[in-house]
């Protein structure tokens, strides 16, 4: 069987200007044996992090909220969008505060995801933090209502399982924690 091989974008127009939000482009891609696809839908977003953050009783920080995506109060990790000349990690520490009002001492990166696999939708950059403490009130200035909940990481997995995490992003974020936790860390294949 042949390697893959990338295809090659021959046009792209912008269809929708959504920003700061998003864009829809429609592009003509021509395919590795000559044929062209047109059009091929691409989605930029804002990337955006996610953080699984645990106090210094490992307790997760986990927000019970509505999210207007799949229409349904779940349970999510803090997170956002990364602002215009921010770095992924000052993001996560800004959301892990605006959102929770804890600050974290350790952070690790468990690197960056594309939502969508055909049309993009942004990147995911995922972190685990440590040692979280409590500086301030939550202040987000998000359109949702959150309440702050502290989970056991077991309960926190469990209510993956039982569709309580409605977000793949989250619920990946939460997998890539467990798993480095019992000795399968994803970062030392990074």
């Amino acid at each position: 069987m042949a390697s893959p091989k990338p295809w090659k974008v021959a046009n792209s127009q912008l269809l929708h200007d959504g920003q700061p939000w998003l864009s829809l482009h429609g592009e003509t891609v021509q395919l590795p044996d000559g044929r062209e696809v047109a059009p091929y839908y691409r989605i930029d977003m804002r990337d955006f992090a996610i953080v699984h953050a645990t106090t210094r009783t490992d307790d997760v920080l986990v927000l019970n909220l509505y999210r207007h995506g799949p229409r349904r109060i779940e349970l999510a990790l803090p997170g956002g969008l990364i602002d215009d000349g921010e770095t992924p990690l000052e993001a996560a520490e800004r959301e892990l505060m605006e959102e929770t009002g804890y600050r974290a001492a350790n952070w690790r990166t468990l690197g960056s995801y594309v939502m969508n696999s055909n049309y993009g939708c942004g990147r995911c950059h995922v972190f685990m933090a440590s040692e979280a403490e409590q500086i301030a009130k939550p202040d987000s200035g998000d359109l949702e209502d959150a309440e702050l909940l502290l989970m056991s990481s077991h309960d926190l997995l469990c209510a993956v399982g039982e569709g309580r995490v409605g977000v793949i992003g989250h619920a990946a974020a939460i997998a890539m924690v467990t798993a480095t936790k019992a000795g399968f860390p994803v970062t030392d294949c990074l």
